[in-house]
């Protein structure tokens, strides 16, 4: 399901896309903070029968009449959303003509992708998952690194690799999303100070970071783990370093 509308979504699977659009609201909202929004999609649609219906499995190498499909859906959004997304991140695009790593079947080239993310602004990046820790990049066109990460023992030594630009993405608590209702979501999985030297080299070698923190259904962040990067923004910015401990790490490592 699409928390934003989508003709094009409708016109080949009716009712995956809301009729409120919950998506532009956050981004209107957050704009009006000075923050920037960024986009996340699936390389393969996000949804079973929105892929089948585009034709993913109709031949088992050839994904560009399938991504040429998804693309005009995702320039839609684009239009719509104008300088509301400056970035997206796509999941799921595990091959390409640059990097080794595959997953499954899926083979992406990036057709069409680049002029369907510009379409509603010309400033707009994107970058395509090329897997987690490896920190490739799967066509030429993308703006910065998806950087997928399960832990820190990748840093920065520079902020571009090419010309794009240095990214990381990393789960700190439950794996990428709570998935179990009513249960409390993992406390943080690394130490404070542990965190905060990442972060700081990061910082200062030019990268970016960006830490995936659990979710209620309820729409509420996981408290312990937003109270410790309310902790490491504060250090961050007054250039101090944590005190001690303070969290505990939890079963994933």
């Amino acid at each position: 399901m699409f928390c934003s509308p989508n003709t094009k979504v409708d016109e080949v699977v009716p009712g995956l896309c809301s009729n409120r659009d919950l998506f532009k609201e956050i981004a209107e909202g957050i704009t009006q903070r000075g923050l920037k929004m960024m986009a996340y999609m699936s390389t393969k649609a996000s949804s079973i029968p929105l892929s089948d219906a585009l034709g993913w499995d109709d031949d088992p190498v050839d994904k560009k009449p399938f991504q040429r499909k998804f693309a005009a859906i995702i320039r839609e959004w684009s239009v719509n959303m104008g300088p509301l997304i400056s970035g997206w991140w796509f999941d799921g695009a595990y091959s390409g003509p640059r990097t080794g790593y595959t997953f499954g079947n899926e083979r992406f080239e990036g057709v069409g992708w680049t002029e369907a993310v510009v379409a509603g602004n010309p400033d707009s990046v994107y970058c395509l998952n090329s897997g987690a820790n490896t920190y490739q990049y799967c066509v030429e066109d993308e703006g910065f690194l998806a950087g997928k990460a399960s832990h820190l023992h990748t840093q920065p030594g520079m902020p571009l690799v090419g010309d794009k630009q240095w990214h990381a993405l990393l789960w700190t608590d439950c794996f990428w999303q709570h998935t179990e209702p009513g249960k409390k979501i993992d406390g943080p999985r690394f130490f404070d100070p542990e965190l905060h030297r990442y972060l700081k080299r990061v910082n200062e070698n030019g990268g970016a970071a960006t830490l995936n923190i659990g979710i209620y259904q309820n729409g509420k962040l996981a408290e312990e783990s937003a109270a410790q990067l309310t902790r490491l923004s504060e250090l961050l910015k007054s250039g101090s370093s944590p005190q001690g401990m303070n969290r505990y790490r939890v079963k994933y490592t």
